[in-house]
């Protein structure tokens, strides 16, 4: 899964990982487990933190399928990762409007890019990203105004649709 934050790839992948009944795998989780920080403090220390999320993607790309992963946000502007991303399996772009996010995002302190100006910094961010993420989307699922189990079973008939899943598990 693979969009801006707050547009619910947590959410929605561990509904769909779940119903599917294999692994999720998080990359904000993974990256505190690996370094003992959060990516807010990291990101406060000047830490490498696109850099970090890049080696720990190439890590997880190693790992033999099926799960389901929640992709960093940064990974449209790096487009070696992104490939990686769409070599590795079914890509599942989670987009959500501005406003949305801003909704989302604003009441979570462990979002540290967003002192200031939070609503300019997403706005360029994700009209920077869009293209990118639609590039690499199998499917595109607009998520605003949907809730996570309604996503997570668009997710699953999609992927049935196509083939990749068996289609019991559609809604």
């Amino acid at each position: 899964m693979i969009g801006s934050m707050g547009a619910g790839k947590t959410a929605v992948g561990t509904l769909v990982a779940s119903r599917l009944q294999i692994p999720w795998y998080d990359n904000d989780i993974e990256l505190t487990a690996q370094s003992g920080r959060t990516a807010a403090e990291l990101a406060a220390e000047g830490t490498q933190l696109h850099e970090r999320e890049s080696s720990q993607l190439h890590r997880k790309a190693l790992d033999p399928p099926p799960f389901v992963a929640g992709v960093a946000a940064g990974v449209a502007d790096r487009p070696d990762d992104l490939a990686l991303v769409r070599r590795a399996g079914w890509v599942i772009y989670l987009r959500a409007r501005l406003e949305t996010i801003l909704v989302r995002v604003s009441q979570d302190p462990r979002r540290p890019w967003l002192d200031g100006d939070p609503e300019a910094w997403l706005a360029a961010h994700l009209s920077s990203r869009e293209p990118a993420y639609v590039g690499a989307a199998d499917v595109v699922l607009d998520v605003d105004d949907r809730s996570p189990i309604e996503l997570s079973a668009l997710v699953c008939a999609a992927l049935a649709d196509r083939g990749a899943i068996d289609s019991r598990f559609e809604p």
